[in-house]
Order: structure tokens, then C-alpha cells, then sequence
């Protein structure tokens, strides 16, 4: 009688398991599954997500020319993260991850990556356009507060 399990013999099953610990801990079967079907079947998914991050992107790039230029984007070569020169804001390294902090986002300041000068911060874009946009704004909001008050 043949048995039910998926590998069979144990010397297979074992041999399986082995190579699973060493290439791929904490993954189990099921993950295997899905992403053998999402390189499978996933094109036309990947199609669309390659297409959304872009028009985020864009929409970033044409948010920050005109609603708040002294914001420099450094263009992205790859996923969806985008670095943002904040020189332009007039702060020092230690005012801004207040300043973001205060406008309500959460941004990963450019030290936590080796930038030396404290002026980066990486934006994810990853994200609804709605939320992309509710963040830009507040940024935006409190850039004017910044201009306000000085």
C-alpha cells in the first residue's frame, strides 16, 4: 500500500526537510505551494502591481514639483521606496524626524541606512493611493506650518 503522505518514504521526506531548514526556515509547505503558483499563474498580477507602484511613483514625483519643492526625490531604480532630500526644509538632522513625527507619518529616516547627513528619509509607496496621498498631505500641511512659523 502506497502512503498518503506527499513524500512518501521517509529517506525522501527527511531529505526534503533538510533542504527546507537549510534554504528556507520558518517556511512551510503551504508557502512553497503558493508561491510555485504565484510564479505560475501570477503574470498577470505582477503586471498590475508593477503598473500601480509606477503610477504611485509618478504621482509622488508630481506631488513634490508642485505642492512641495523644496522636497528633492531621488529617483528609484527599483521597488517601491523613494528617498527624499529634505535640505530644502531648512532643519537640522535632529529637528527632522520631529518634524515628520508631528505631521503624522512614518518615515524611515536615512541614518538607519549609513546616510551620514540626517537630511534623508525613504518613503514606501507600497501602499493605496488614498494612504500615499493622506501622508503627502500632512507632510505638505506641516511644511506650511514650518514656513508659517519661521
Amino acid at each position: 500500500a502506497r502512503n498518503s503522505e506527499p513524500f512518501g518514504d521517509f529517506p525522501l521526506r527527511e531529505r526534503f526537510r533538510a533542504a527546507l531548514s537549510k534554504n528556507s526556515p520558518g517556511v512551510g509547505c503551504l508557502s512553497l505551494v503558493a508561491m510555485e503558483a504565484a510564479y505560475t499563474y501570477g503574470d498577470s498580477y505582477a503586471d498590475q502591481l508593477v503598473a500601480y507602484l509606477q503610477g504611485n511613483r509618478d504621482y509622488i514625483l508630481d506631488y513634490l514639483k508642485t505642492y512641495l519643492p523644496q522636497l528633492h526625490p531621488i529617483f528609484p531604480e527599483a521597488m517601491f521606496l523613494i528617498w527624499l532630500d529634505c535640505r530644502g526644509l531648512g532643519l537640522t538632522a535632529k529637528e527632522l524626524p520631529d518634524f515628520f513625527q508631528k505631521a503624522g507619518v512614518r518615515l524611515s529616516m536615512g541614518d538607519a541606512y549609513r546616510e551620514r547627513s540626517g537630511q534623508f528619509v525613504r518613503l514606501n509607496f507600497g501602499c493605496a493611493r488614498a494612504t500615499l496621498t493622506a501622508g503627502l498631505e500632512r507632510i505638505r500641511k506641516a511644511a506650511e506650518r514650518l514656513t508659517k512659523d519661521n
